[in-house]
């Protein structure tokens, strides 16, 4: 399959997984009142932390690390991973279970109806990681597909009775997990207790452990920002945060996600064989479509903002418009960095991650509490920006340092002759 074709696979796949994730989001505005929605928002936002650590743990070192391998041990790579996502998600099941139960107040209320799909969740993503690593992207589309099948029709028999409510959009989303996670396993007659989690850790640890740490970070300041707004400003203008964020950087993020399926393991390949050329090669080529995307993205939020949010809900989310412009330059910011973020992740510099992400965290988090307590919601969302825009010059510099130090090509691990992919 060529580059192209991949590619258009990998956005129709994340399009497709975008209309899940993100869609429970926006039909929770759309039906919901804002402090209600604002509820549903944060226990969404609590599991994607969770799916995030998961996504760092096993799917995104499986992206850097798994054309190392060749055949029967890359398969057996692939089945100890998704033995690994099933084992790690009935843990975080049983954390978010006494959450849930420890809470105070009314904030948490709904995350126990998704405490079931957790492990479904974190297999499904595994999966689509899995797919992703092989460059088939075809096979993660049509097993995100199967998902969105299943939860679209959950929504819609939910509309149909007017039964439609926070928790029924919870259960619907992880129903449709649930499914797609089987689909994979039928397809790739993968036998998730044939794996073993402690090979996975024994094959992985280095790269797992710095790819953690960084997420541990990354999704601390994401569940921090969840709590942070509502205890600030209130539920409802987290659901004004939450929408601007569904609706501009949400679908840049997926953009993000798709050039990470196919550039990291295509980084991983070139720096294999010491092709510091390919690398700088791919780096500019990405570097002038991202840059060009952003001004279009821009351009775009700048027009639209302001009439469709009068439009949206009678005008009950139009004093969200002023967080176009920040929420638009954050999304550019993010464009921009796909190339540098490919090539570290690519190279396996796990401890650069780690480096860029913290960081990030901290000038985001200094900057949404200051923004939050002068400006308002509209000055958190500009303390992001900044918190964005220090995160790509410091990606910029990593990957450039990373580039400086690859010398000779490092030894391919062949542990057996090719045979077959998982």
């Amino acid at each position: 399959m060529t580059i192209g074709r991949r590619l258009s696979w990998g956005l129709a796949d994340q399009a497709v997984i975008a209309a899940a994730n993100a869609g429970n989001g926006l039909l929770a505005t759309v039906f919901l009142p804002p402090a209600e929605a604002g509820i549903v928002l944060v226990c969404l936002a609590t599991v994607y932390v969770a799916m995030g650590l998961n996504r760092a743990f096993i799917g995104d070192v499986l992206l850097a690390q798994a054309s190392r391998f060749e055949g029967t041990s890359r398969r057996r790579m692939h089945t100890d991973a998704i033995a690994t996502a099933c084992c790690s998600g009935t843990a975080v099941a049983v954390v978010l279970a006494l959450l849930w139960l420890l809470w105070p107040g009314r904030l948490l209320d709904p995350l126990i109806y998704l405490v079931p799909f957790i492990p479904a969740l974190f297999a499904h993503d595994t999966a689509r990681y899995s797919y992703q690593s092989q460059l088939r992207q075809r096979s993660a589309f049509v097993i995100d597909i199967a998902w969105v099948l299943v939860q679209g029709g959950l929504v819609g028999i939910g509309a149909a009775l007017g039964a439609l409510s926070g928790p029924w959009l919870l259960v619907a989303w992880g129903l449709g997990a649930c499914i797609g996670a089987i689909v994979y396993l039928l397809r790739g007659g993968i036998v998730p207790w044939r794996g073993r989690p402690v090979r996975w850790l024994a094959h992985t640890r280095k790269l797992s452990v710095w790819f953690t740490g960084s997420a541990v970070i990354g999704q601390a300041q994401i569940q921090l920002i969840a709590l942070l707004i509502p205890s600030l400003l209130g539920a409802a203008a987290f659901a004004g945060l939450r929408l601007a964020h569904l609706v501009i950087l949400q679908p840049i993020q997926n953009l993000v996600l798709a050039s990470m399926g196919l550039l990291v393991p295509r980084t991983s390949t070139l720096t294999e064989a010491g092709n510091i050329e390919g690398l700088r090669n791919q780096t500019k080529k990405v570097v002038v479509i991202a840059l060009g995307l952003a001004v279009v993205l821009l351009a775009v939020v700048t027009l639209a903002a302001e009439p469709v949010l009068s439009w949206y809900q009678g005008g009950a989310y139009a004093e969200v418009a002023p967080l176009a412009w920040p929420v638009g330059i954050q999304a550019g910011i993010y464009l921009l960095q796909i190339p540098f973020t490919a090539t570290v992740r690519g190279m396996r510099q796990g401890k650069l991650v780690f480096l860029q992400y913290a960081l990030f965290t901290v000038t985001s988090l200094l900057g949404v509490g200051i923004g939050a307590t002068t400006f308002g919601l509209t000055g958190a969302a500009w303390g992001l920006t900044v918190g964005s825009a220090v995160g790509l010059a410091v990606m910029i510099y990593l990957a450039m340092y990373a580039m400086r130090q690859l010398t000779t090509p490092p030894v391919r691990q062949s542990l057996v002759p090719a045979e077959s992919s998982a």
